[in-house]
């Protein structure tokens, strides 16, 4: 899946081109390539609870439906916002 962030149509336009992985698939077919995700995730989790929520506690489907939206576990989800 090429649309997190890819691209010069919004997202994080200019990071990392449409154009580049289109020459990685030609010049590179079949070779699997990872893009980690941010270390600090959990930082951005937690400016996304406030800016969504506030600073009141979630309730437990709050944190659920968050999971989802974020691709994260509830358990990992709790740490983070507990940290």
């Amino acid at each position: 899946m090429l649309a997190y962030g890819a691209g010069t149509r919004g997202g994080m336009s200019g990071s990392c081109g449409m154009e580049i992985a289109i020459a990685l698939m030609i010049n590179c077919p079949g070779v699997q390539i990872y893009v980690s995700r941010p270390d600090s995730s959990a930082d951005v989790i937690r400016r996304y609870k406030l800016a969504t929520f506030g600073d009141r506690p979630l309730t437990d489907g709050e944190i659920k439906k968050m999971s989802v939206e974020l691709g994260k576990s509830v358990g990992w989800l709790r740490k983070a916002l507990v940290s």
